[in-house]
């Protein structure tokens, strides 16, 4: 990597450098004050590549060099505090308890050092890190985060639903001539400061798939905007008919392409066959699409879906449900393909497979915000939030899932799977597991404090920002 030709410059107000330090004179005077101000000012060349192509940064277009940011700053020398106050009184205005505060905060600035703001030819790209593995704008990720977008500034989720589609697959990679005339979406753009394809290990076609299409109704519904819509109406039919083409079992729900981000969990929950997880995900995907569909106009793709939809219902009804929560996967057996390895295990039970999980409402608190509903029984998901919550949950919230043999012998052996955890797998998770479970008449707020807890205990070891 070459190196990155950063400029910067310290600027003083009411005061001056001296011997590597600032000083100032003061008068000492009842009721006033005196102040000195100190600014540390950058400006970098372009350093992000998009296709091949380095790209400035968006505020270029405000700043041709470091000059005109100092200038800037000697005549707005209040103007960034200022702004900082007025947004975070405008979040803080709450009666929500400290730690929802404390993580509100943590959250917004641990997100900030981690977003790309470019300028892409006079239009904006937009993208964020995934944290210190710096994946760019990964897809799940950026679902997770999608309440914050959704609620705060959609148009930043916008410029994402834009490029993501640059970087889509054909469903032929997966499924052979089946996949002919349809496509699934990359895990993410890529890495450090590229974005030039995907660069995690593997794919997670279905997961990511869905997730584009909830988060492309759900843009839609909150912003009254369906240009975005219009414009990627094609690729939405190829993922649309991609999620058909995965289901080979004729139940409606995905049974090929279902490897995905949870991998720190068991073999169930990461990649087995008829998850739950992502047939509820499918389920409020397609239920997204059939709004879009008949939005547009497009009343047979529409009809394919709600197809595809009941299928997937009453799939769920059937086997689904375990006495007091829903299982981790639809069926007891049957082959996996582990995404880290690329082999193939055949098995007539699959361990953990009917164990309570935190996944099973992950999509519908996206619907929920837009006022979509499943077709699910809001009876059983109310129950089973409340028992996966309860079974899963340890002293800084919950893991994935409950199922705990640690005898597994098939863990020794699988690359990217660290067995069942016994620290939260991923407060975000958690987060988006209580949002849905707050549209449901389930208050799980005093997590709060759990979550706060596993943030200042893994900061006091070493600065893990948000973890």
């Amino acid at each position: 990597m070459d190196g990155i030709l950063q400029k910067d410059r310290l600027l003083v107000l009411g005061g001056e450098t001296a011997d590597g330090g600032f000083i100032t004179e003061a008068k000492v005077a009842v009721g006033k004050a005196h102040g000195m101000s100190v600014f540390w000012t950058t400006w970098s060349a372009p350093v992000m590549e998009v296709h091949g192509k380095k790209l400035p940064f968006r505020y270029h277009r405000a700043f041709a060099n470091l000059d005109a940011v100092v200038a800037w700053v000697r005549a707005n020398p209040e103007a960034i505090v200022s702004n900082a106050a007025k947004v975070d009184g405008i979040i803080a205005a709450n009666n929500c308890s400290k730690a929802v505060n404390n993580l509100m905060a943590q959250t917004l600035h641990s997100w900030l050092i981690n977003t790309w703001w470019l300028d892409r030819d006079g239009r904006d790209w937009f993208s964020v890190w995934e944290g210190n593995c710096h994946f760019h704008s990964t897809v799940d990720v950026e679902f997770t985060q999608s309440p914050f977008y959704l609620a705060v500034w959609p148009e930043l989720l916008a410029i994402e639903l834009d490029f993501w589609p640059e970087f889509i697959k054909s469903g032929e990679k997966l499924l052979g001539a089946a996949g002919k005339g349809t496509a699934f979406l990359s895990h993410d753009v890529g890495s450090s400061i590229f974005a030039n394809g995907q660069a995690y290990h593997h794919e997670m076609e279905v997961e990511e798939t869905t997730n584009y299409l909830i988060l492309a109704a759900a843009y839609w519904r909150r912003t009254g905007d369906d240009t975005l819509l219009r414009k990627h109406l094609p690729v939405l039919k190829q993922f649309t008919a991609f999620l058909r083409a995965c289901d080979t079992t004729g139940t409606g729900v995905p049974d090929r392409g279902v490897s995905n981000t949870i991998d720190d969990a068991s073999p169930a929950v990461q990649f087995g066959s008829e998850q739950v997880y992502l047939a509820v995900k499918t389920l409020a995907a397609l239920v997204a699409a059939v709004s879009v569909y008949k939005h547009l106009d497009e009343q047979e793709e529409a009809s394919a879906c709600d197809r595809q939809a009941s299928q997937i219902r009453a799939r769920v009804a059937e086997r689904g449900w375990n006495g007091d929560h829903f299982n981790t996967l639809l069926v007891k057996g049957g082959k996996l393909i582990n995404p880290w390895t690329g082999k193939e295990l055949d098995m007539p039970e699959i361990p953990g497979w009917d164990s309570p999980h935190i996944y099973t409402a992950n999509a519908l608190a996206i619907l929920d915000m837009i006022g979509m509903d499943s077709g699910l029984d809001q009876t059983l998901l109310k129950k089973d939030l409340q028992t996966s919550t309860e079974r899963c949950l340890r002293e800084f919230g919950c893991v994935h899932t409950d199922f705990t043999n640690a005898m597994l012998e098939m863990t020794q052996t699988m690359e990217g799977l660290a067995g069942a955890s016994s620290n939260p797998g991923w407060i975000s998770m958690n987060m988006l597991r209580d949002m849905a479970a707050f549209y449901r008449g389930v208050d799980l707020r005093a997590l709060t404090d759990r979550y706060w807890e596993w943030q200042t205990t893994t900061n006091a070891r070493e600065p893990k920002v948000f973890f």
